[in-house]
């Protein structure tokens, strides 16, 4: 694989699209947090399906964007709130915190 090739598949990798069901939504999520630069973690958040009542506990792929966002632009939001409203288990906000 070319370098720029690479580089495309390194900066796609979080797209989950092309996962089943069983890979996006029952698995538990991993995000591999970068900021701050000099400390990376990863942040680990369960995912249940829909139950009979409708109700479900999933990341879902919007809130990944916007936490990626808020990763590549931290020194934005250093030192901010925020109010998450509906993106699934809160990644945004656990990123933002």
């Amino acid at each position: 694989i070319s370098s720029s090739s690479n580089s495309f598949l390194k900066a796609w990798r979080w797209k989950r699209e092309h996962l089943s069901d069983q890979e996006r939504f029952h698995q538990p999520y991993y995000h591999h947090l970068v900021i701050p630069p000099d400390s990376p973690c990863t942040i680990a958040i369960e995912q249940r399906p829909f139950n009979p009542e409708g109700f479900a506990s999933t990341v879902w792929d919007s809130s990944i964007v916007m936490a990626k966002y808020m990763e590549h632009h931290w020194k934005e939001f250093k030192g901010t709130s925020g109010l998450e409203l509906g993106a699934g288990c809160g990644l945004a906000g656990i990123v933002m915190h």
